[in-house]
């Protein structure tokens, strides 16, 4: 039964014969494979300015006494930890060093202050998430509920799911309890599968670092002879609450759009181009793309992971330029962050359209490019 507000007769002629990818992977290859190109002396640039930033604003939350001046450092540096972070999943993808050595060696010690695992971050991100973009079963990050699947939660699961969705503390909320502590941390087998030694390193070098962090801000209150409560909120959780933002933030806008598919059939999600299709490129003034090193330039990201970060917007315009028809864009706006929000819900699977948590239809989604 298809619900009121849903198409599904050009959705499954589309399906059926395979003609809404206008572009194949190769041809989209093809576009990105000349920005592919690593630069040793620009990582370490890049790298080396995160790090100076990161220490510089950890020094700033310990030891300035203006408590607003604190809190604006402690600010940036949530952010410092952030654009460490994406330097880290640059690494992790091997694209952001020439040397594959450098990239797991330096991807761990960068993922260190977000409090991520590498080994695990991997599984998650690279083998799951980037393999199948918006395919339920597979991709786990901000995968909907059918209507079904949510009538049959619990009450408190389902509150947990409506704060989620419904509020922008709640995209912080969602990383830090769903991918960070339950995946990140503390993952169940059903998410790494058999356990390795190097989930266990991983694991366990976090968690040195972990206490060898809280520690020494501890430390360095009782060498002022002050409290401290201050230097734990201003160094270690505000910082953190605004890496887990940002992060809950970016994975949200890059895959749930109004007008962008989900799917839980492989073979008609095949057939949807969906690293280009079922990827958001979200627009925003220079400064906040160059503060979030590029990674909202998220379909050149996703159509081939070894185009480094510094390359991102020249691999994106390229693939605008060409296949501009196929790639959704969206200037970001209050409004239209907020109108996300209220219409991405639930998810009816078979039509292919978005839900609110009563079961109306809120929006018809776009699954196949071109159409």
């Amino acid at each position: 039964m298809t619900p009121k507000g849903c198409s599904s007769k050009l959705i499954s002629m589309a399906a059926e014969t395979g003609l809404a990818a206008k572009h194949s992977r190769k041809s989209i290859t093809e576009i990105t494979t000349p920005f592919r190109s690593k630069s040793a002396l620009r990582a370490v640039a890049i790298l080396s300015a995160d790090t100076l930033l990161y220490v510089a604003c950890l020094f700033l939350t310990l030891w300035l006494s203006n408590y607003l001046l604190r809190a604006a450092a402690s600010i940036l540096l949530g952010i410092a930890i952030t654009r460490l972070f994406i330097v880290g999943h640059d690494c992790c993808h091997g694209s952001f060093f020439p040397s594959s050595k450098w990239n797991k060696f330096f991807g761990r010690i960068v993922f260190l202050p977000s409090l991520t695992a590498y080994s695990l971050w991997e599984i998650g991100h690279n083998v799951l998430h980037h393999s199948f973009p918006n395919l339920k079963g597979r991709d786990y990050i901000w995968t909907p509920k059918s209507k079904q699947e949510y009538d049959a939660m619990s009450h408190s699961r389902q509150w947990a799911e409506r704060f989620y969705r419904s509020s922008s503390f709640g995209l912080g909320a969602y990383y830090l309890i769903e991918l960070w502590w339950n995946k990140l941390m503390f993952p169940n087998r059903s998410h790494v599968g058999a356990r390795r030694k190097v989930h266990v390193y991983d694991g366990l070098l976090v968690t040195a670092f972990a206490l060898l962090f809280v520690s020494t801000v501890i430390a360095s209150a009782q060498i002022r002879g002050a409290s401290i409560v201050a230097p734990l909120c201003f160094s270690v959780l505000i910082p953190f609450g605004v890496w887990n933002y940002l992060m809950g933030f970016a994975i949200y806008v890059h895959h749930t759009h109004p007008t962008v598919a989900w799917f839980d059939k492989k073979e008609i999600w095949n057939r949807a181009l969906p690293q280009i299709r079922n990827t958001v490129h979200l627009t925003f003034p220079l400064p906040f793309s160059a503060m979030l090193h590029n990674i909202m330039e998220h379909n050149a990201h996703h159509s081939d992971i070894n185009v480094p970060l510094y390359e991102l917007p020249a691999a994106q315009r390229q693939l605008e330029e060409q296949i501009g028809e196929s790639v959704v864009v969206q200037a970001f706006s209050f409004r239209a962050f907020h109108e996300s929000l209220r219409v991405c819900k639930l998810y009816d699977f078979e039509n292919y359209c978005w839900l609110d948590f009563k079961g109306n239809v809120t929006a018809q989604t776009i699954p196949f490019a071109g159409e």
